[in-house]
């Protein structure tokens, strides 16, 4: 079917059926599916909605791109692709952080339990660290487990719940060109800014010749003695400040871009929406 992203979704039932331990035995012992669903639907319903409460079955949710639509997962995975000033419009970044006030440090999880006909029963779950920085004042979100029977499941919705909003704090904003149309919501993302992390270890190529070219560069970071990519190597040019790259045989092309993002500290984030800019970067 041509309406969803089978293999995306392939990929959430795999994570969603790994067996994890149930926090609710206290031995290790026993396991269980990361998610399952149980649940039946009594009206009519408007088919868009009902599919964005099931992927919260599996701490997802879903967009229509490109006349598909695309389920996305919050589980662990691997950067796609790497912002630095060089690639970002006027390489500005704009950071903006989450208020503590709106960080609960309680989380109230109904879900349906089995053990009692499946009558609806709550399961809190709380964060000792947020609550002792609180002086125990209690700050509770609800939340309704959708298709839950699983009490294991409710507490790690919990737990995800409130680990969220206590990592999560921040957010960051910036234009760039066509070079990331791929990205989609939920995907990761390493943003490494010179400005705030003191590091540069990235730019444009300024000046190409058949034999060499010169990355425009701010600060070196210590430790970089060499870099392949292709058949270029890297050597400092501690005066100008940039990064030569003597290549083999292949001239490096005129403003593309180059990175040592491989080897830095940049911080990661997860895309949560993009939308069309006027502008592009070359």
């Amino acid at each position: 079917n041509t309406d969803i992203d089978k293999w995306e979704l392939y990929a959430i039932a795999r994570y969603c059926d790994e067996m994890v331990k149930d926090p609710t035995d206290s031995t290790g012992a026993t396991e269980e599916p990361r998610f399952t669903c149980n649940l039946y639907l009594t009206k009519a319903t408007e088919a868009y909605k009902v599919l964005q409460d099931l992927a919260a079955v599996f701490r997802g949710m879903q967009f229509w791109m490109n006349g598909t639509i695309v389920p996305i997962q919050d589980r662990e995975k691997d950067p796609v692709y790497q912002f630095t000033q060089a690639n970002v419009i006027d390489g500005q970044f704009t950071y903006e952080g989450t208020s503590r006030k709106t960080r609960h440090n309680m989380a109230k999880v109904s879900y349906n339990n089995p053990n009692n006909f499946f009558k609806q029963t709550v399961e809190y779950v709380q964060d000792n660290d947020l609550m002792a920085e609180d002086n125990s004042f209690p700050k509770v979100k609800n939340i309704s487990a959708f298709g839950c029977t699983s009490r294991g499941q409710a507490l790690r919705l919990g737990k995800w719940a409130l680990a969220s909003e206590k990592l999560n704090t921040e957010t960051v904003t910036f234009a760039t060109g066509l070079n990331a149309s791929f990205i989609r919501p939920g995907d990761i993302i390493n943003v490494q800014d010179a400005r705030r992390q003191n590091i540069g270890w990235s730019g444009r190529v300024a000046k190409p010749t058949t034999s060499a070219a010169l990355v425009t560069n701010g600060t070196f970071g210590s430790g970089i003695t060499s870099w392949t990519q292709g058949t270029a190597t890297q050597s400092h040019d501690t005066t100008n400040k940039r990064i030569k790259l003597t290549s083999g045989g292949t001239a490096q092309t005129p403003r593309s871009y180059q990175s040592l993002g491989t080897l830095t500290s940049g911080r990661t984030y997860r895309i949560k929406a993009r939308a069309y800019h006027g502008q592009t970067a070359d």
